[in-house]
């Protein structure tokens, strides 16, 4: 588990790697190391860098970064502000004299005409959010030529004028592709605006999470290794009823599209077994899709009377099943409400016989106690009944809203969510008694007790129709296969970003769809189950 922490936190860590005997200057050497590797691997062919460095320790990290790329046989530029003096920087007289020192706008500009990647090391943790006026026509340069044409910029650290402990950000900041964080993940990178500033956050490990002290947390990282000691173990024997069993409730003549992603992901998350219970009408274009479903037929009525008749079917299979998925494209519309109320034991609809004949009111049906993801329409269902958590109180649940379902849920307004979307996830997940998945930038896990994890990385291609449907079928695969609630939704949260970053590889960061998402799942679950890349295997056989 790696906490997200303050800059107080990290210059406590870095002064008892000290102490414990590591050298500022190794500290400074193991960073720029760990950052060449990083850059040497994403970019294939050798190229022309442009470092940014100011004058403190982060410059010091990106006067070091030059000295290793101009090793191997980069060609590099240092646009250095008022970092007259080298002398504490790690590396020998003759590596800095190979590199070109930048001098004057006309030169920068020059320079940047033929850069293959900038690096912003001008300032780090716990610098100013106004930026000098020199730094500002330099990052001013840096936007033109990006105007020109495809320029990456990677940030050191964090990019300059961004705070480290809020996530504050500066007007003038430059926007970075990639942030190449040192030692520690910083808390306020991953809050906004920051994290839509940072691009993707790479954390450069330097020796310093073996020398934080263990305590409580608040906040932690979403990691894949966090969440490979939830996966289930898969054994020789096994069966699809063993492997887990999955109902889906979902699905309306709108909407039979979400369904059908929500129970494809979740078979591809490794559930043994998928059935969607959703109108008949529905059923046959989404079976001619994925074949290896199973379906429950439900009637088709716009009438309340409708209800008890779905929720005696759907009430007959539920104990058939290790857990459910509730909402994906259910619509709100009669007899939504009243199946769901009366199917998850809130009491009774109306009386009355349309479509069905008359009939006697139902029996009482005792509050459901199951395992269940509930997402989409049954947010919006239970946002509008009275203390629904303390009904469902005795079943193990996981809501996975965004941010205006979650609003409604609480009762409060969308931006309150917006700003402070960890403090929300955690009371939701306080006051209801369950986990929840707040979808957002860096999506937040909370449950009752322990810290808000945060998703480590926050792929934008997500921002797309139908990836909440392929998240909550993730998720409703790990209940299904065993998990508990909070270990399902940080294994489907994890599986379904490591998707999204397969997906980036080949495709870009926008474009694909929540169906290719779908695609990328068994690959991604494997990464997560031994840290092993299958593309990479594939890319040397």
């Amino acid at each position: 588990m790696i906490p997200l922490h303050t800059v107080e936190n990290v210059k406590s860590a870095e002064q008892r790697a000290v102490e414990a005997g590591v050298t500022e200057s190794e500290l400074m050497i193991r960073a720029a190391s760990a950052m060449f590797h990083e850059i040497t691997e994403y970019f294939e062919d050798i190229g022309h860098a442009m470092i940014l460095a100011g004058p403190g320790k982060n410059g010091g990290d990106g006067i070091v970064l030059a000295t290793l790329l101009d090793g191997a046989g980069w060609s590099v530029d240092v646009w250095a502000w008022k970092r007259d003096d080298n002398a504490e920087v790690p590396v020998e007289t003759e590596s800095l004299e190979q590199i070109i020192w930048v001098t004057g706008v006309q030169q920068l500009k020059e320079s940047l005409e033929s850069a293959d990647l900038v690096l912003d090391a001008v300032f780090g943790a716990g610098s100013r959010l106004e930026l000098p006026e020199d730094v500002i026509e330099a990052f001013g340069i840096v936007r033109d030529q990006q105007e020109s044409g495809y320029l990456p910029v990677w940030a050191v650290d964090l990019p300059s004028g961004v705070s480290a402990d809020t996530g504050e950000a500066g007007e003038d900041v430059l926007s970075a592709d990639v942030t190449l964080t040192i030692g520690l993940p910083k808390i306020g990178l991953y809050q906004q605006p920051a994290s839509g500033i940072c691009g993707e956050i790479r954390l450069v490990d330097i020796g310093l999470i073996s020398a934080i002290e263990p305590k409580s947390a608040s906040a932690c990282l979403l990691t894949s290794d966090l969440a490979r000691r939830a996966l289930p173990d898969r054994r020789t024997g096994i069966h699809k009823r063993t492997a887990g069993t999955l109902l889906i409730i979902g699905g309306s003549p709108n909407y039979y599209g979400a369904p059908r992603l929500t129970g494809e992901s979740a078979m591809r998350g490794g559930a043994g077994l998928v059935m969607i219970a959703a109108p008949s009408s529905i059923i046959a274009p989404i079976a001619t899709t994925v074949p290896e479903l199973t379906f429950l037929p439900l009637p088709v009525s716009e009438h309340a009377s409708a209800a008890v008749r779905m929720a005696e079917i759907v009430g007959k299979r539920i104990d058939e099943h290790d857990a459910l998925v509730i909402g994906p494209g259910l619509g709100t519309e009669t007899p939504v409400p009243e199946f769901l109320g009366q199917l998850l034991g809130f009491g009774q609809p109306g009386r009355g016989g349309i479509g069905f004949g008359s009939f006697t009111d139902p029996d009482p049906v005792d509050p459901f106690t199951g395992r269940a993801v509930i997402d989409a329409d049954g947010l919006n269902w239970l946002s509008g009944v009275e203390d629904w958590w303390k009904v469902l109180s005795g079943a193990e649940l996981v809501l996975t809203p965004h941010a205006g379902e979650l609003a409604r849920l609480l009762d409060v307004e969308r931006e309150s969510i917006e700003a402070d979307p960890w403090k929300h996830a955690s009371d939701a997940a306080k006051k209801f008694g369950q986990t929840v998945v707040l979808k957002h930038a860096h999506t937040v896990v909370a449950s009752p007790e322990g810290p808000v994890y945060v998703a480590e990385y926050a792929p934008v291609g997500l921002a797309t129709a139908g990836t909440g449907d392929v998240l909550a079928g993730l998720i409703g695969s790990m209940l299904a296969q065993g998990l508990s609630a909070s270990d399902a939704a940080i294994a489907g949260v994890a599986i379904g970003s490591e998707a999204a970053l397969i997906l980036q590889e080949w495709a870009g960061q926008t474009g694909y769809l929540a169906s290719d998402l779908i695609a990328a799942i068994p690959e991604a679950r494997e990464f997560v189950r031994t840290s092993q890349p299958l593309i990479s295997v594939r890319n040397q056989s």
